[in-house]
Parts: structure tokens; sequence; C-alpha cells
């Protein structure tokens, strides 16, 4: 069971990240004794992990990692992909701040421009890039690294779950349009749920069409994400 703070915040596993290297020479991250990848062949273990995913592969160009490790299963992922695919988009999330430093600093290996790893410990924080909003709200292909995964299990649950406030302050603050953000502010308290708002409005009228949050809300809010 994963450990939890009072208010229900999964904690990161923040133990000290020691590296060891594989029998092929390569940097293969440790936390609390479990290898993260193969301490014989990370590459090989990585090519053997992605094959599983090869016939969604070959339908699928949208993927969101669960962990990013030292990345081997990405950059094995990137390798699939371009057997298929002309352009694809990939984003790595990871909890653990430290082992996205200790990635940069080893870099085992590179990703091209068409992968992404944010990292980050508060899950709301990852809901407020509307990049990713609208990635999620796309239904990609979700790939969970397993040792990853168990060392954050509380997290990524939680991010995949994850709801947006409803509340019109918490939404007015997120809009790009920020005369659109002040303008539904004023039509309601802070803490009234937006929907109601939304009910009285013709949102063409007044939605930027560079203005995206909005397009995107119901598939947060509704948790069509899970």
């Amino acid at each position: 069971m994963a450990l939890v703070t009072a208010d229900n915040k999964p904690i990161i596993n923040k133990s000290k990240i020691e590296v060891k290297k594989s029998k092929v020479e390569t940097p293969v991250p440790v936390v609390d004794g479990i290898h993260l990848h193969s301490i014989y062949n990370p590459a090989k273990e990585a090519e053997t992990f992605i094959g599983k995913y090869n016939e969604n592969l070959s339908k699928q160009n949208s993927v969101l990692v669960l962990g990013l490790g030292f990345g081997y299963h990405v950059w094995q992922l990137e390798s699939e992909l371009r057997k298929h695919h002309q352009t694809w988009n990939i984003y790595v999330i990871e909890p653990n701040t430290q082992m996205t430093e200790e990635f940069k600093k080893f870099r085992p290996v590179e990703f091209s421009s068409n992968t992404r790893v944010i990292s980050g410990e508060n899950v709301s924080d990852y809901y407020d890039d509307i990049n990713l909003v609208k990635f999620m709200a796309s239904k990609p292909l979700v790939i969970p690294h397993a040792a990853s995964f168990n060392l954050s299990e509380g997290f990524f649950k939680n991010f995949m779950s994850y709801q947006a406030s409803t509340k019109l302050e918490d939404v007015s603050r997120k809009l790009e349009d920020t005369n659109l953000g002040k303008y539904l502010l004023s039509l309601g308290e802070p803490d009234e749920d937006i929907t109601n708002v939304l009910r009285q409005l013709n949102l063409k009228k007044y939605l930027n069409a560079n203005d995206h949050f909005l397009s995107f809300f119901n598939s947060v809010t509704s948790g069509e994400m899970k």
C-alpha cells in the first residue's frame, strides 16, 4: 500500500538513488535495492518490454509513459514508433525529480523532440499544462514502466484518476484568455461550481479560439482520462 500524507497526497519515494553499471557498462538507477532496469543489459530488456506493445504501437502514435528511470524503455519506444509512423508523441511522467536530474546527469540515451519528460510531485500541477491536458484528452496508449510505477504507485494512480477542481475561481485562473477568466469569475462566487455558470452562457460568444482549456475541461472533470 502506498504511503500518503494527512491530506491524502501520495508520498514520492525520495530514497537516495544509487547508480550502478550494467554488465554492458551502461548506468542503472537503484532505489532501495530495486534495480529500475536490467543489471545485465538494459537495452535488451527494453526491447523485450516494448515488444509486448508492438501491435498497439502499429496503430497508435500517441503514448503516455508512466516512469522515466534512465529512459531505456522510452528510447526503444521511439525506435518502434519510428517503424510505423512519420510522426508521434510521447509524454513521460516522472514524479521523482531527483530521478530526472540523475537521468540528465548520466544521459545514457537521447530522445527525439517528439518526446517530452515532465517531472513533479504535485498531480494538480500537471493539469495546469494545457498541452498535457490536450494530449490526455486524445486517449493515448498508456505504458507503465513497472519498476518506476511500483516505487510511486500512489502518485500514478492519483494522476490517472485525477479530476480537476470545478470551483469557478480555480477554473478561471487556468484560462489562457485572462479576459474570459475575469468575465467568468464575475458571474458567480469563487467557490461556485462552474457547471452552474456554464449553463447560463453561450460559450462560443466568449471563448477565444486560442484558448483551449474549456474545450477539454469536461474531459478532466468527468474522469474520462482514467
